[in-house]
């Protein structure tokens, strides 16, 4: 048994509705790449922002966004204390571009998904990041979700900027997006199985 860490606070097991934010975490963390297969296809033969798209291909889409959107407040949460401007930035990206997917579905086009994937993978680097520094969630799977993130923005934006000679980030790409993936069952996997949560203790020395 491993000895506790006198500077550090544990924090008790969730509740039902904590777990329940877990089990979002853990599910969208599986279903990300097929959400991402599915915008993929629904994007095929889109030359502008209007283009009309299928319905089920965008509701697919957005599957995994959403879950990770909903899970944020329990992952916030688990940890009792205030919020941080890392925190408020990271979770206001990813709940708008979940919200950009969602707004897509519902008028049936294209347009805004792309913003909505930018927003949702630069939130979750931040939220990665901030979760790693700050110990408010296990620090392993938040630098997983960072890296994971910002592996996939940058596969993005060599996309964008360089054409067919992008095919070459396929494959980090693809490591890219499981790490992502892996960051995020194991948060959820964490909340929803309530293992123990210690975090440091700040002390300001002078």
């Amino acid at each position: 048994m491993s000895r506790l860490d006198p500077n550090a606070s544990y924090y008790p097991k969730p509740g039902r509705y904590l777990r329940l934010a877990g089990l979002a975490a853990a599910v969208g963390g599986v279903v990300w790449p097929v959400s991402l297969i599915s915008l993929a296809g629904a994007a095929t033969g889109c030359v502008d922002a209007s283009c009309p798209a299928d319905r089920g291909a965008l509701a697919i889409a957005a599957i995994g966004p959403v879950l990770l959107a909903l899970s944020i407040p329990g992952l916030e949460l688990r940890a009792r204390r205030l919020p941080g401007l890392g925190d408020l930035v990271g979770d206001l990206s990813i709940g708008t571009g979940t919200l950009l997917f969602l707004v897509s579905l519902v008028l049936g086009t294209i347009g805004l998904v792309g913003s909505g994937l930018l927003l949702q993978l630069i939130g979750s680097a931040i939220f990665g990041v901030v979760g790693y520094r700050n110990g408010a969630r296990p620090r392993m799977a938040s630098i997983l979700v960072g890296i994971g993130a910002g592996g996939l923005l940058l596969f993005l934006v060599g996309g964008a900027l360089g054409g067919s000679g992008a095919a070459g980030l396929e494959i980090p790409a693809i490591f890219s997006l499981l790490v992502f993936s892996a960051g995020w069952v194991w948060l959820g996997a964490d909340l929803l199985l309530a293992r123990p949560l210690a975090i440091p203790e700040r002390r300001d020395r002078r």
